[in-house]
């Protein structure tokens, strides 16, 4: 949504790799090419080689019922990828297989301490309740140069230490 806010803020076009990228289902898809067709947004999908609006301004007459038809043909294909995963899975695991991460492979507090020192200290801080609003998880993720699951590990690793 934020890059319609801007767009709409800069009247500029979007360019989208395709439907699917505007939104996570279809409903969402077309709530944000509607928000797109009231505020006179174009936005071009390179896969479906589409725009909202036409080089003249007026809005594409098959617009939304490709969308429709894309969109749904998207959701079934996600739902049989996720069939085929979930078969594979049970199928894998009736003959004694495994998934998930091997046994041990989660880092220890000791090597997050080893590794990690400044954010460790800027944690227990944090979680000691000292200067607890000045810190949430993306600024000292930002702060270390660190992914915002690090910190989340670790912090979680903190909490299950202490208590």
């Amino acid at each position: 949504m934020d890059a319609l806010e801007y767009a709409n803020e800069h009247n500029c076009t979007i360019l989208c790799s395709e439907f699917s990228r505007i939104g996570r289902n279809i409903e969402e898809v077309l709530k944000s090419i509607i928000f797109c067709k009231e505020h006179k947004i174009n936005v071009y999908f390179q896969k479906e080689q589409l725009s909202i609006f036409n080089d003249d301004g007026g809005e594409h007459p098959f617009l939304m019922i490709l969308i429709a038809a894309l969109g749904t043909c998207a959701k079934l294909e996600r739902e049989a990828i996720r069939f085929r995963m979930k078969s594979g899975y049970d199928k894998y695991r009736a003959e004694g297989g495994k998934v998930g991460r091997k046994k041990g492979y989660r880092m220890q507090l000791e090597d997050y301490d080893r590794k990690y020192p400044a954010l460790m200290d800027d944690l227990r801080k944090k979680l000691s309740g000292r200067k607890a609003k000045r810190y949430r998880n993306a600024s000292l993720a930002r702060r270390h140069k660190v992914n915002v699951s690090t910190v989340q590990s670790a912090a979680k690793m903190l909490i299950g230490n202490t208590g």
